[in-house]
């Protein structure tokens, strides 16, 4: 540690010096490959990552004011502006040596909102105010006439410059950069962007990733995202304050959707708390013939198994879960007490891997589900389906109320006995069925106590197709028989909408009403079979209409078939069986690789990888309107162990063979493939990890 004068403080400040600040912010930030790199700083992150230091932001001003020349004006970073062009003609292995000047760029953007005295655009007085913190008047107004005036903040833009190329050079061996301009402020955005997201706030926004479908849709453009995130934040979400903020300023919105977008491209389809933990969800199972009520815990993938621990019915408690491959939920090793008053106060389990919780609830809706055999807790009401409705006794008369002016006729109470035994203090409402948008929504304005409860739709936070009578499910996502075209599902939020929306490219009068009740296609047709194309809130959703009446005469085309007597025979009008006689098993089996993504590979023991191109759809399929195979069907010889594919920035890879690795000669190609895609795969596949190392030695790390 040194003992080091900070300019324009009279006292002297214990700090650790500039490489210990480098280093500590590397290991923090830079270490995590393929995860999106958001360099947030504030004074509570500061007191996290370093809590060695009594007062981490003056230690890290005064470590970076080392180096800096004060009254050097436009020349005020030439020192660190040195060790960034030593090291960019080294071979740049460790991160620019400008950290530390970076992070209390975003630590002064993290602090712009905070005091009302200091106009929130005026961010170099709140990064003169970090760099010389406790200064007087006079000399933080001279640093931010250096930072400003001078230009000399000019070395500061380049330095996010430097790091974002840097980490993009790496293909995200050190993460993924999120560093962005801004539209207006050219050189100040590159730390404000950074200050935008903090780490709780980017946990939960994996929950909306995971509202958006990204794994099977397109990532929206950064206005419809924006939009969309507003709609899902009309309930409490656990957002930071500030983040709601920024969002709801005009300006500041726009570097909140360029930086969403580059998130949500690069998100590994995992939904993770804080800790970065897996998020799973605790749910309730209510069997009202047998009299039982438990708690289940719902699948994650990735997550085969953990041990979690928390306090269950007022008592510490150990819980291990076990994936059960044909159902949605673990296997538990022992049987979880559920009580009334853990409904209410919530419960939350925590494992090496996993963190389970079940929000507190004064109401609690069930749906029948098949994995549980019996009624499940879910997060709202599906409209037109039954439900089970769970509330507790000093609520239950609001319910009531809010059942008998929008539920559907034929809705009772189970019997107090009954209900009593299940869950004490709470009554019990089953056959509930709502079918009514209007009568639900008004209901629930006279009735303030269930604003926000489950007794609504959940909210959509995109354009959906729902419903409708799919065709070749395994083969296609949107081809629908003629009559039962597919409902529409509008992002709504708290209070209906209205939306302009074009069907093959005429406008919907009235428009349409976004309510989270879906919207029947199928009463505006009747629709013609073929490609449809819906254009509604700045999207475009394309399904396929099938005539249900078949094509020709279904008989065979064949030369050959089998006759009612089974005996072969050429003549069509005597065929009953049509087929194929396959002598034995085929050599290997066939590979099924996903269609439309960006790449497909097929990586051997030996290291080499060969591409794969795409190929047409069958000819018969093809014939078929609206019928696109979800996978197309290639041979892989014995070597081959891997198939990966990409879309967008994130890897699928697959298991195909458990063939060990042999690394020989790899050519360029194969050399570069494994550059990118080495720190994706499975982590929890020992095999996967074996290959790495067989890469690693391969290029002398």
């Amino acid at each position: 540690m040194l003992s080091l004068e900070t300019p324009g403080i009279g006292a002297r400040v214990k700090t650790a010096d500039y490489g210990y600040w480098q280093q500590l912010l590397a290991e923090t930030f830079l270490s995590r490959p393929k995860v999106p790199v958001v360099l947030f700083i504030d004074d509570d992150e500061l007191a996290r990552i370093a809590p060695a230091e009594l007062h981490p932001a003056d230690s890290l001003a005064a470590a970076v004011g080392e180096l800096l020349f004060f009254s050097g004006g436009r020349n005020t970073f030439s020192r660190v502006r040195h060790m960034q062009t030593v090291w960019q003609q080294g071979d740049r292995t460790l991160p620019p040596p400008t950290l530390p000047v970076l992070a209390l760029s975003v630590l002064a953007a993290s602090r712009m909102h905070r005091d009302s005295e200091v106009a929130a655009n005026n961010f170099y007085t709140r990064l003169a105010q970090a760099l010389v913190p406790h200064a007087d008047q006079e000399s933080t107004a001279n640093v931010r006439a250096a930072l400003r005036e001078a230009g000399a903040f000019a070395d500061v833009a380049d330095m996010w410059r430097v790091l974002d190329h840097w980490l993009k050079s790496l293909g995200g061996a050190r993460g993924i950069s999120t560093i962005r301009d801004h539209p207006g402020l050219t050189r100040i955005g590159y730390p404000l962007s950074q200050a935008v997201l903090r780490r709780s706030d980017r946990a939960r926004l994996t929950r909306f990733f995971a509202k958006l479908d990204l794994r099977t849709a397109d990532v929206p453009g950064a206005d419809a995202l924006l939009s969309y995130l507003k709609m899902w934040m009309s309930t409490p979400r656990g957002l930071s304050p500030a983040f709601q903020q920024l969002v709801s300023d005009p300006l500041q919105a726009k570097l909140v959707g360029q930086l969403l977008v580059g998130l949500a491209e690069d998100w590994d389809g995992r939904v993770i708390t804080a800790d970065g933990l897996r998020r799973l969800d605790i749910k309730v199972a209510l069997d009202i013939k047998r009299q039982r009520v438990s708690w289940v815990i719902t699948t994650a993938d990735g997550v085969d198994e953990d041990v979690l621990r928390g306090e269950i019915a007022a008592e510490q408690c150990e819980v291990a879960i076990f994936r059960d491959p044909y159902s949605s939920l673990y296997t538990l090793d022992r049987n979880v007490p559920t009580t009334a008053q853990d409904l209410t106060r919530g419960l939350r389990l925590v494992g090496q891997q996993c963190s389970a919780r079940f929000s507190p609830a004064d109401v609690v809706v069930f749906a029948e589900d098949p994995d549980a055999g019996c009624w499940l807790s879910c997060q709202s009401i599906n409209p037109y389906e039954e439900h089970l409705i769970a509330v507790r006794d000093d609520v239950a008369a609001a319910l009531e109320r809010v059942l008998v002016e929008a539920a559907e006729p034929g809705w009772r109470g189970v019997g107090r006995v009954g209900a009593t035994q299940l869950l004490p203090g709470w009554k019990l409402y089953r056959s509930v069925v709502f079918a009514d948008a209007g009568r639900l929504d008004a209901a629930l304005s006279r009735t303030p106590v269930l604003r926000t409860s489950p007794v609504r739709p959940d909210l959509v936070v995109r354009p959906q197709l729902r419903n409708g009578l799919r065709l070749a499910r395994h083969v296609t996502r949107f081809a629908y028989l003629s009559g039962g075209e597919p409902d529409l599902l509008l992002p709504s939020g708290q209070q209906a909408r209205t939306v302009e929306a074009a069907l093959d490219g005429v406008a919907q009068q009235p428009p349409f009403v976004a309510s989270g009740f879906p919207i029947s296609l199928r009463r505006i047709g009747p629709l013609t079979a073929g490609r449809h194309e819906l254009r509604v809130d700045g999207e475009v959703l394309v399904f396929h209409v099938i005539d249900a009446e078949p094509s020709g005469d279904g008989t065979s085309q064949g030369e050959l078939g089998w006759n009612g007597n089974a005996v072969l025979c050429d003549d069509p009008d005597r065929f009953e069986i049509c087929g194929a006689d396959v002598h034995g098993p085929p050599d290997t089996e066939p590979v099924l690789a996903r269609r439309g993504q960006d790449e497909t590979w097929l990586l051997s023991e030996d290291g080499i990888c060969t591409q794969i191109e795409e190929p047409e759809p069958a000819e018969g399929l093809a014939r078929v309107d609206g019928i696109m195979p979800y996978y197309f069907e290639m041979n892989a010889i014995p070597s081959v162990t891997w198939l990966a594919q990409r879309r967008g920035n994130t890897w699928q890879v697959r298991l195909l063979q458990p063939n060990l690795p042999a690394f020989g000669y790899l050519d360029a190609v194969s050399a570069s493939l494994w550059a990118r895609i080495s720190g994706h795969g499975q982590p929890t596949e020992p095999l996967w990890a074996k290959y790495v190392q067989q890469w690693e030695r391969h290029c002398g790390r």
